[in-house]
């Protein structure tokens, strides 16, 4: 038998009968000789009884979280190529630049280079987002610090881009395209400077960021909620910052 694999699924047109095209889900690799095998399996996903917050023994500071989150961010900043950063103006993105402003003066720093971070921003003009990410910038020092870029859009020049997003989200699901239309803005004009962006894509399914978990009533209802969110990522919000920037020659890293 012969396999073909694609990241796309119009690649496969002409190659592969549609009855016969499978996803290969997150965490998971796959072999001729051993199909399909799962690499990556923590308890806290697979163990519906997991429960920690029951575990008097469990214990985990917040320096801790402190720690690896910033760890994890530094992680994502290793590029032999020009990079920048997605500036939401939301908690997630404030976040992350908060701890990847003093890492990426430190890594300019070795390198003899003083020039600022580029950040970007996608927008109505002083839509809610905007404001939110401009008085970041100023809270991290202004552009002595943060090359900030704001791609400000009106409703009607988004209509003509709607055939192209689903092109390349290869999907008509409308919530998923609406929220796409900013990330295909944002990422366009990120492109012209760099090759790599890094964002805060997928705190809220970690860290139950969402308003709504404000009404679990228990543990155990914010657990299952963020295990199902978590577990949809990979088809939701980071299939659209994959395709939106891929479509542009830019890699984001989340």
């Amino acid at each position: 038998a012969a396999y073909v694999f694609s990241s796309e699924l119009k690649a496969l047109v002409g190659h592969a009968e549609s009855s016969t095209v499978v996803a290969i889900p997150p965490g998971h690799h796959w072999s001729p000789d051993g199909g399909l095998v799962c690499y990556y399996n923590p308890e806290w996903l697979r163990n519906d009884d997991y429960a920690p917050w029951e575990d008097p023994a469990h214990s985990v500071t917040d320096d801790e979280i402190r720690e690896a989150f910033s760890k994890a961010v530094q992680k994502r900043m290793m590029s032999d190529v020009e990079y920048g950063f997605f500036l939401s103006g939301g908690v997630d993105s404030c976040i992350v630049s908060h701890d990847l402003l003093p890492l990426w003066r430190a890594e300019r720093e070795a390198l003899g280079d003083d020039r600022p971070i580029p950040t970007y921003t996608v927008g109505m003009e002083n839509s809610p987002d905007v404001m939110a990410a401009r008085a970041m910038v100023d809270a991290l020092g202004g552009s002595k610090h943060v090359e900030h870029h704001v791609r400000s859009f009106t409703p009607d020049e988004v209509f003509d881009l709607i055939p192209k997003i689903i092109y390349h989200m290869e999907t008509y699901e409308a919530e998923l395209i609406r929220s796409a239309i900013p990330n295909w803005l944002l990422a366009e004009r990120a492109a012209q400077d760099v090759k790599m962006v890094l964002t805060g894509e997928g705190s809220d399914e970690i860290f139950a960021g969402y308003l709504y978990f404000q009404d679990a009533e228990n543990p155990r209802q914010v657990q299952n909620e963020l295990r199902r969110i978590y577990n949809m990522l990979g088809n939701v919000n980071l299939h659209r910052t994959d395709r939106m920037t891929m479509a542009h020659g830019l890699e984001a890293r989340v």
